[in-house]
């Protein structure tokens, strides 16, 4: 089901307008293409498939069309179709603040986007994206990071995300 963090970060989109930054076209890695495939279809139920976005605004106008997803399927599988390598580029603006608990709470959901989430950190104003969750959201990501280290247990995954966690600050 869907995490109180997306639950959360679907009241940030509605509530915070942040203007797109264009990016270069990115692919999608082994691992998220691996959970794309774990993924019920890749358009998720009775969705048509998700084009990987070239860009900041199609992928803020492609989260729109899929933040409804009671499963957060399609998220996920929005987020499997971007490389971990290209997210810098397609966020070289920063992360929009609007859609950042929400694409967080979808990837700590898949275990296969460790990456993705460490490649979150390097984008241009990764801390302010971290410093407008807050209140309600601040304890649901606190909670999906717990939930994800556990699902993880032990190993490279477990130990990867509990240092990325450090840079979330949560």
């Amino acid at each position: 089901g869907r995490t109180p963090l997306a639950v959360a970060g679907d009241e940030a989109e509605k509530t915070e307008n942040v203007p797109p930054k264009a990016a270069a076209a990115p692919a999608a890695s082994k691992t998220a293409a691996a959970a794309a495939r774990a993924s019920p279809a890749s358009g998720g139920a009775g969705g048509k498939p998700l084009a990987t976005p070239r860009t900041c605004a199609e992928f803020e106008a492609a989260w729109k069309r899929v933040k409804s997803d009671p499963e957060d399927t399609r998220r996920r599988a929005l987020l499997a179709s971007i490389a971990p390598r290209d997210v810098p580029t397609l966020f070289r603006g920063g992360v929009p603040t609007n859609v950042f608990p929400g694409v967080v709470a979808a990837a700590l959901g898949e275990p296969a986007f460790v990456e993705l989430l460490e490649a979150l950190t390097q984008t241009p104003r990764f801390d302010v994206a971290v410093l407008f969750v807050a209140g309600a959201a601040k304890k649901a990501m606190t909670r999906a990071w717990d939930e994800a280290i556990a699902a993880a247990k032990e190993g490279d995954a477990a130990a990867r995300l509990a240092e990325a966690r450090k840079a979330y600050k949560a």
